[in-house]
């Protein structure tokens, strides 16, 4: 596995300190957060996507996609329009960016609206069918990423259910290890999988840092990884607890995962 990490562990800086710092550190990728990130423009997207490549940071994509739009939901066919469009620009972005995945994850958008259970699974089945579309004509993957807290899509099995539903190339499932450990999903169930699954994050529980104490039993989910043979990037889902990067606290989480899911 290759190991990146998301910039909501330490904000807004992608200055070249805080990049070489990543790097020594062992972190081979970066995954943006759009809030936390100036990609408004061509230019800006072209600065971020040099700056990186600079330091030869790969760009595994995009994810807490609708931060900024938290009032948007899938159901809601007079949301549909507004919310593909916001969708369509972010795979733009990320496709310009180098990246590959978008990751679904915005359990607020996943209400049911007032809905009864059946209708919203048609109506999300239909929005991810188009947001699927979007990917392929952007050459990006959107991720659905399950989470216990939404109405729908709350573990891996919807999340297949999902993805095979919608039958789109541009819409595949993400894994998180902190939702499969909260579903209590055992590690044995990532080969179920395997058809489906692009690309991974982890973390201490609540989003904390990775440690060998944070309540998430990682070296078991690890092997469950490496028994399927998955190679890609598993990304370091973690939110920042101060202003400032907390430079030993990202040492010591990259060097944990990096012994853990990497070696």
């Amino acid at each position: 596995m290759k190991l990146a990490i998301s910039n909501i562990a330490w904000g807004q800086r992608l200055d070249d300190e805080l990049l070489a710092f990543l790097v020594n550190a062992g972190a081979e990728a970066v995954e943006l957060a759009p809030g936390l990130t100036e990609l408004e423009t061509d230019d800006q997207i072209a600065a971020t996507a040099a700056r990186l490549r600079q330091h030869r940071l790969d760009v595994v994509g995009l994810h807490s996609l609708l931060f900024e739009v938290p009032q948007l939901r899938i159901v809601n066919e007079s949301h549909r329009i507004d919310l593909l469009e916001y969708c369509d620009r972010l795979a733009r972005q990320c496709r310009q960016l180098g990246g590959r995945f978008l990751v679904f994850g915005s359990p607020r958008s996943r209400s049911l609206d007032g809905l009864s259970r059946d209708a919203a699974w048609s109506q999300a089945v239909d929005f991810f069918q188009q947001l699927g579309e979007i990917g392929v004509a952007r050459n990006v993957t959107f991720l659905i990423e399950p989470l216990p807290d939404a109405d729908l899509v709350r573990n891996h099995r919807e999340g297949i259910k999902l993805v095979e539903a919608a039958a789109s190339d541009g819409l595949s499932l993400h894994l998180d290890i902190r939702t499969m450990s909260t579903n209590g999903e055992s590690p044995t169930a990532i080969a179920e999988q395997v058809e489906y699954l692009k690309h991974v994050h982890t973390g201490g529980a609540n989003l904390s840092f990775a440690g060998p104490n944070d309540g998430i039993k990682h070296t078991a989910y690890a092997g469950g990884l490496k028994d399927i043979g998955y190679d890609g990037f598993i990304t370091l889902e973690m939110v920042r607890s101060a202003e400032a990067p907390d430079f030993t606290a990202l040492t010591q989480t990259l060097e944990f995962a990096r012994e853990v899911y990497c070696q």
